[in-house]
């Protein structure tokens, strides 16, 4: 009884030192701090408590560490499937050979007339079908790399300073990518020295194997894959820049690889400003920063078994609940964006956009009322 009653006061002592390193009540006021009462988080305007941030800051840390030596597992885990691939090859080759040989004996056959055909054989190039080149992301670097090791520009590529590439990996020893991601298809994020009203200009683009740029278009402000050939793309002018790295936009547009086309998001409502809702808190699944994949989705076909992602635990706690709901269950979508509409300072709603199972896109109005319900179980 005595034990019982010593750990009941030190767990009420360790959580007592936790919610002291944050915010105390009387900033409540001016802070959102987790440990604030229910209902005043989330208010417009309000600073973001120190620890907290601390706290979501190293949640995400160890969000793309994760992933990284995820990549890293799955690359390594490939190069030991195509060296057992190799050495079971030849092993059956020779295998094949030997079935195959016969004893040699000597026979007389008549003399014939030989009739020379000049016809030349056509040469077929060992490289005459393009095979699929996955790039893989360097970690959070800026390069991209394949089996082969680390992918060279080509002579066409931009001589602009990469600060980050991003790319994808085959899911399994399957020939297709995570969501179906493209092959020889990747992101970069370019860092230039030109100024925005005070802040370096950064903006993204598509790039192929040879690391050729796609649009060269330096208001695109963020670039996601989305799912299969569809890639989610956000643009903000270089006169519309708040921040160096602020992810807010002006627009949004799907764009399709291998058709070329570009798909606009319709915003039907005046707003002054839109941004991205993160998917740090998702089931950590996400690929990126801001489009929530659906796990059961990832091979292209609604599986309830992945081998790349377990149950979490945590999952009930995901704005992928909201989806579901508004989508009609895990398995009636792919892939989903949730755009915060601002109209003015304490006035927006959310505009969740939806890829439903059957590859045709929904959209979804969401009352900040709703979407806080939400907010408050990721928090």
């Amino acid at each position: 009884m005595k034990r019982l009653a010593m750990t009941i006061l030190l767990f009420f002592f360790v959580l007592g030192v936790n919610a002291q390193s944050h915010v105390s009540k009387s900033e409540y006021p001016r802070f959102n701090c987790r440990f604030a009462p229910k209902g005043s988080n989330n208010s417009e305007g309000k600073l973001m408590c120190p620890a907290c941030q601390k706290e979501d800051d190293d949640a995400r840390k160890k969000k793309i560490a994760d992933d990284q030596a995820a990549d890293k597992a799955n690359r390594l885990n490939n190069e030991k499937l195509k060296k057992e691939s190799v050495v079971a090859f030849k092993k059956n080759k020779e295998e094949i050979a030997k079935k195959n040989k016969v004893t040699e004996v000597s026979v007389s056959i008549p003399t014939r007339t030989v009739v020379k055909n000049n016809t030349t054989p056509k040469k077929i190039e060992p490289n005459a079908i393009k095979s699929e080149r996955f790039m893989s992301g360097g970690g959070g670097g800026n390069y991209f790399y394949n089996e082969q090791g680390k992918i060279s520009p080509g002579p066409n590529a931009s001589q602009i300073e990469i600060d980050r590439a991003y790319g994808t990996w085959k899911l399994d020893d399957k020939p297709v990518a995570r969501y179906l991601h493209p092959a020889e298809t990747g992101v970069i994020l370019y860092r230039t020295s030109e100024y925005c009203k005070g802040w370096y200009l950064r903006y993204y683009d598509i790039v192929d194997h040879d690391l050729n740029p796609l649009f060269k278009d330096k208001s695109i402000h963020y670039i996601e894959h989305f799912y299969e050939n569809w890639f989610l793309i956000g643009y903000l002018p270089c006169d519309s820049y708040i921040k160096d790295g602020e992810k807010r936009f002006e627009s949004f547009k799907l764009y399709n690889v291998a058709s070329k086309k570009f798909s606009p998001v319709k915003i039907e409502e005046g707003f002054s400003y839109l941004d991205l809702t993160s998917t740090y808190s998702s089931y950590g699944n996400a690929v990126g920063d801001f489009v929530f994949h659906n796990r059961f989705f990832e091979s292209g076909v609604y599986n309830t078994f992945s081998k790349n992602f377990g149950k979490d635990p945590l999952e009930n706690r995901s704005y992928e609940l909201l989806i579901d709901k508004l989508a009609g269950g895990n398995d009636k979508w792919k892939a989903a964006a949730c755009i915060r509409v601002s109209k003015s300072l304490n006035d927006y709603y959310y505009h969740v956009f939806v890829m439903a199972e059957d590859n045709t896109f929904k959209t979804f109005k969401v009352s900040l009322d709703e979407f806080r319900t939400y907010y408050s179980k990721v928090r």
